[in-house]
């Protein structure tokens, strides 16, 4: 009897109460402790500030002159009139490809595994073989640093950075795009070149007149692309609002971790107590 009362015991709030008021002293120990240990994580970890780029993707549907209707043409002759898929630029800003090579262009493997580098001797802190590399640094980054949304009602594509340093972050989200528009940029120049050399030498080599007017309608068209391409920096991606250092921490939420900590130091104080009663 005097067992199952005991066992009733623990789900008896009034027992816990009591409990605490015999020993004050325990459990506020406790319960200061746990709170202590949030308020130190909360104000002396490491902060982490998010930069955002907010976008929209260019159109890349309309064909520069109003040249759709030699659409049909230039597939015959193996032109292509449109500026790509209109998918492909935002799959360009989300590949780890994209974000492969702007850390290696910029050296970032340190930077980011900084915890592991010793900046003074330029020296990794860890064994040759524990020392990460490229790959390791883009699944870091992909995953904790880079964050990517698309808004398909209003059509904003939102690009944000978090790091711990708040210009760091700012510029590392504003260059993401600019190498995102610069790679794109880059293969449209490519593919309206070659279109160009291409029916270049298709006019020079045909004999009918009406099929030379018609290639040069195309290539009018290759060319107006060839100009807007090269002109265009903002080429896939028009920015909106461009990332500024951002003055509020993202991370660590401060509140959040006090009422957790102190939470999770009643329930600790108040367990204490109570086993310390029913072990006397």
């Amino acid at each position: 009897m005097n067992s199952n009362n005991k066992d009733n015991d623990v789900f008896d709030l009034r027992s816990v109460v009591d409990a605490v008021r015999r020993d004050r002293v325990l459990f506020f120990s406790v319960l200061l402790t746990s709170i202590a240990i949030g308020f130190g994580y909360a104000f002396l970890s490491k902060q982490w500030f998010r930069a955002e780029v907010i976008m929209v993707q260019v159109d890349s549907k309309s064909l520069p002159g109003g040249l759709s209707q030699l659409s049909g043409l230039a597939s015959i002759a193996g032109v292509n009139l449109s500026r790509g898929d209109n998918q492909q630029p935002l799959a360009v800003l989300k590949s780890k490809s994209l974000v492969g090579s702007y850390i290696d262009s910029n050296n970032l493997v340190p930077i980011i595994f900084a915890e592991n580098w010793d900046a003074k001797t330029g020296s990794w802190l860890v064994d040759e073989e524990r020392v990460p590399d490229i790959l390791d640094a883009v699944s870091r980054f992909d995953e904790d640093v880079r964050q990517i949304s698309d808004d398909k009602k209003t059509g904003l594509i939102t690009l944000r950075v978090v790091w711990h340093d708040p210009e760091t972050a700012a510029r590392w989200a504003n260059e993401l795009v600019q190498a995102a528009n610069a790679r794109l940029r880059a293969q449209a120049l490519a593919d309206a070149e070659r279109n160009v050399s291409y029916l270049q030498r298709e006019i020079a080599s045909t004999g009918v007149v009406t099929l030379q007017e018609s290639l040069g309608k195309v290539l009018e068209s290759e060319m107006q692309k060839l100009l807007l391409a090269r002109g265009n920096e903002e080429f896939a991606f028009k920015i909106i609002d461009k990332a500024t250092p951002p003055k509020k921490r993202y991370r660590p939420y401060r509140a959040l971790v006090l009422l957790f900590s102190a939470f999770v130091g009643l329930l600790f104080a108040s367990l204490a107590v109570y086993v310390k009663r029913q072990l006397k």
